[in-house]
C-alpha cells in the first residue's frame, strides 16, 4: 500500500472545476454544523411525507457528492473517471437494516455483482476494495444476541449459519475479483 495517501488532495481533486470545489467545500462547510444537518434532515423527511418534490435537492447536493449513481450503469463514467485521474473508489451495493431472509439474499447477489462489475470495469486499479454493510447480508438484532453472548435459539442458529454463507460467498467473490472488502459495521455497539 505504498504511495496509498488520503492527504493528497491535489491528486483527490484535480479533476474539479473552480466552481466546483467551491460547491463542494460549501457543502462540507454547512454539513460541520450538527444542528443544521439535524434540522435539514427533519425537514426534508417532513416534505417527503407531504409529497413536496425535494429529493431532487438531496439527489443534485449530497448525492451526487458522495454517490457515483443508484445502479452500476450510471456509476461507470465516475468510475473510469476517477480510475483514469489516478483515484481509487469503493463502489458498492449500499443497503443496511434489512429484516427479511429474502432480501439478506438478494442483496448478498448484489454485492458479489458489484464487485465483479467493479473488477470487469477498472483492471489495473492500484487498492481496489468494496464496500459490505453488514446489517444488508444479517440482522441487527441477530448480531448483536451474538456479541452479548446471548444463548441463540433454533432459528437464530439457522439465520446465523446462514449469514456465515452469505459472508463466505461475499469474500470468495472479493478474492476471485482481487479486492479488498471493508466491512462497514455501521451500528457504534
Amino acid at each position: 500500500m505504498s504511495g496509498l495517501s488520503f492527504n493528497n488532495t491535489e491528486v483527490s481533486f484535480r479533476t474539479y472545476s473552480s466552481l466546483k470545489l467551491k460547491q463542494t467545500w460549501i457543502l462540507f462547510k454547512i454539513m460541520s454544523y450538527g444542528r443544521l444537518v439535524q434540522l435539514g434532515g427533519f425537514v426534508f423527511e417532513k416534505a417527503l411525507s407531504k409529497g413536496l418534490p425535494v429529493s431532487w435537492l438531496v439527489k443534485n447536493n449530497l448525492f451526487a457528492h458522495f454517490c457515483g449513481g443508484e445502479t452500476l450503469e450510471e456509476c461507470q463514467a465516475t468510475l473510469r473517471s476517477l480510475h483514469d485521474s489516478g483515484v481509487s473508489c469503493a463502489l458498492h451495493f449500499a443497503v443496511e437494516a434489512s429484516q427479511k431472509k429474502e432480501d439478506y439474499d438478494y442483496n448478498t447477489l448484489k454485492t458479489i455483482e458489484t464487485l465483479r462489475y467493479k473488477r470487469s470495469l477498472v483492471k489495473n486499479q492500484p487498492y481496489p476494495f468494496s464496500v459490505l454493510k453488514i446489517t444488508g447480508v444479517v440482522s441487527s438484532d441477530l448480531l448483536s444476541k451474538i456479541q452479548s453472548e446471548i444463548l441463540l435459539s433454533h432459528g437464530d442458529q439457522l439465520a446465523y449459519s446462514e449469514f456465515k454463507q452469505r459472508l463466505d460467498d461475499i469474500c470468495k467473490a472479493a478474492e476471485e475479483n482481487n479486492s479488498c472488502l471493508l466491512i462497514d459495521a455501521e451500528e457504534s455497539w
